[in-house]
């Protein structure tokens, strides 16, 4: 799977769970968070930090190019919903 092909973290990390049969626990366990935090991460309302996002890109072994793009896609701003 390809990083590059995805505009957003949150939908690569849950496409890459289901296609390696990663579970949300595993994803809690390589950024050194609580399982029930990356749910609610992983559901659109919290974002990861810096510091999470590179310890889940090193222990998914992305390379430096993956892991630059992986780490632009988390400091992007996300969408606002217009009311």
């Amino acid at each position: 799977m390809l990083i590059f092909s995805f505009d957003g973290y949150k939908a690569f990390l849950v496409a890459l769970a289901e296609e390696q049969k990663i579970t949300f626990a595993e994803i809690a366990r390589m950024a050194r968070v609580e399982p029930p935090y990356i749910s609610v991460v992983l559901r659109k309302h919290a974002h990861l930090s810096i510091g999470q996002a590179i310890a889940i890109g090193r222990a998914l072994k992305l390379n430096e190019e993956e892991l630059d793009y992986f780490l632009l896609l988390v400091q992007k701003p996300s969408k606002k919903k217009k009311v």
